[in-house]
């Protein structure tokens, strides 16, 4: 499960709805992924207030007529206190639906999208974790790029070579989404994991996050928890290094993907 699936289906995971299946999963990638577990609290933070704010008491009229005053809508001669309280307790009632409204929408409205750094950063937290199986093993560079060309569903070009101390210890075919297929990388440089996540420049529409970021001319260096990644678009893919490894190593990486086609 990547950041953005585990993201949509928050509100069944906090309710407790849905199959225990999912939840496992949700639970995993949480207990992985320091933003996504982040990002959980703060819709959890939203929820509690939103809880407290029905629970309070009743404001008394005095409060009301402050309001109805400062809006510019001054009781009537005659209005009668119960008739403002009941205005008042409705508007109360109004505003929370509406707050309740926003934050049952709140994923699909407001929550941001991940990028293709992040999803990057959560394969390759679940490689670390032996999650994420290779198809093929292999030390070649030149075996792994045979095996992309006989099995990618787009152009993958050669991992980076030994020369700039990339150790390739194999690679996949992963889907990132139901419609959404990358290519993965992993190797070592010294004794430090590195994966590169490789996908179809096409795909760059399912990022909206990376469409003005990304480009062919500059590294676009950030960091997820205790990762860090450099990504670029290198000719037809869209390509992310991800390690602790230096920033000046993951970029030297990076520029060294395909290198030799």
């Amino acid at each position: 499960m990547n950041c953005s699936e585990a993201r949509s289906v928050w509100m069944l995971y906090v309710d407790s709805e849905g199959d225990p299946a999912l939840h496992l999963r949700v639970t995993e990638h949480l207990s992985g992924c320091t933003a996504c577990a982040a990002w959980f609290a703060a819709q959890g933070e939203m929820e509690d207030g939103i809880r407290a704010c029905m629970a309070a008491e009743a404001s008394d009229d005095a409060m009301w007529n402050r309001v109805l005053a400062k809006a510019g809508v001054l009781p009537q001669p005659g209005f009668r206190p119960l008739s403002l309280l009941v205005i008042g307790t409705t508007a109360l009632a109004a505003v929370v639906l509406l707050v309740l409204f926003v934050g049952w929408h709140w994923t699909s409205w407001f929550a941001e999208p991940p990028t293709v750094a992040q999803d990057a950063a959560d394969m390759h937290r679940r490689w670390l974790r032996g999650d994420v199986p290779l198809d093929f093993a292999s030390t070649s560079e030149l075996a792994v790029d045979r095996y992309f060309k006989a099995n990618a569903p787009f152009k993958v070009h050669c991992p980076p070579r030994s020369n700039v101390k990339f150790t390739v210890q194999g690679a996949a075919i992963l889907r990132i989404t139901d419609d959404l297929k990358a290519g993965f990388i992993v190797g070592r440089v010294d004794a430090t994991p590195v994966s590169i996540l490789v996908l179809d420049r096409a795909a760059l529409s399912a990022f909206p996050r990376d469409k003005a970021r990304l480009s062919e001319d500059a590294h676009l260096h950030g960091h997820d928890g205790d990762l860090k990644t450099a990504a670029k678009i290198v000719g037809d893919n869209i390509v992310v290094v991800v390690g602790r490894s230096s920033p000046k190593t993951l970029e030297t990486l990076l520029d060294a993907y395909g290198s030799y086609h």
